[in-house]
């Protein structure tokens, strides 16, 4: 049997000659899921012997890693908002800069008996964040693929809150009302895909691309969220970069006020709101 040094050392050199910037993270987070030993204690006792059955999982793993394979589908797990999530192929891997959703809804809105909406839910990280953080809150999620919402429910009874999950394009098969709507939809530009980074070439184009301007998704779901919405109610979008002016535009011409726009830590704009006029 081999040591955990020396399965470091060949997976490090493997992923550098695959061309893996994070090589040697990569080999240590995958190492630590597969032994279930802290890597923190790789330092302390790099010695320690792996069992075969666990050398070749690690080495399937790395391999699936050198063609640029999200860690987090292989390790089925995300952190958002410091939860862990589970994660696969069917849903976008969660990203850091939609936190900022979340940290401006408690602002906003905080712990309050609303019924709140998140479109696109994916795998249920937002709603699931936000029943989480404010327990008050009706969440309601919907997303179009049924094996999104399959993932969104597994997250739901993991972290133990209560979501009514309904499948509906948008907000087609939706019937209720509510005073806040969240969504992270696709926002990504056709010409735009290309360049994204190689992992995300695994993720589901259907939670990625988003028409010529990438505001496609927007521009069905504001009109039907505008008549959603109880009076004064409001909307939380994330969007990309470049896509602020044309999205106030979008917000006002289906009479939303009161817009504004927030960055996320990375200082980009990153989420509007806005409130039904």
């Amino acid at each position: 049997m081999k040591t955990i040094n020396e399965h470091l050392y060949w997976a490090k050199s493997y992923l550098d000659e695959c061309g893996i910037a994070d090589a040697n993270l990569s080999s240590k987070i995958l190492l630590s899921f597969v032994t279930k030993i802290p890597s923190i204690d790789f330092i302390r006792n790099p010695e320690t012997e792996v069992s075969s059955e666990m050398s070749d999982q690690f080495r399937s793993l790395i391999e699936k890693r050198g063609e640029d394979y999200p860690i987090a589908y292989l390790t089925g797990e995300k952190e958002f908002s410091s939860l862990p999530f589970y994660v696969n192929e069917n849903v976008l891997i969660p990203r850091p800069e939609t936190e900022t959703l979340i940290d401006w809804f408690g602002e906003k809105i905080g712990n309050k008996n609303f019924a709140v909406c998140d479109v696109g839910t994916g795998s249920g990280t937002i709603a699931i964040a936000l029943k989480k953080n404010f327990p008050k809150l009706h969440m309601t999620a919907v997303d179009t693929s049924q094996e999104a919402l399959e993932v969104a429910k597994k997250n739901a009874n993991r972290l133990e809150v209560e979501i009514e999950f309904i499948q509906s394009n948008l907000l087609d098969q939706v019937r209720t009302s509510f005073e806040v709507i969240v969504a992270n939809l696709p926002y990504i530009r056709m010409r735009d895909m290309e360049g994204l980074p190689k992992t995300v070439k695994f993720e589901p184009k259907l939670a990625l691309e988003s028409g010529a301007d990438g505001l496609d998704h927007y521009r069905r779901l504001l009109p039907t969220a505008f008549h959603s919405l109880r009076s004064k109610g409001s909307v939380f979008l994330e969007f990309g970069l470049g896509q602020k002016e044309a999205l106030i535009s979008l917000l006002s011409s289906n009479k939303f006020s009161s817009i504004e726009v927030r960055p996320d830590l990375a200082g980009i704009d990153r989420i509007i709101y806005g409130v039904k006029e």
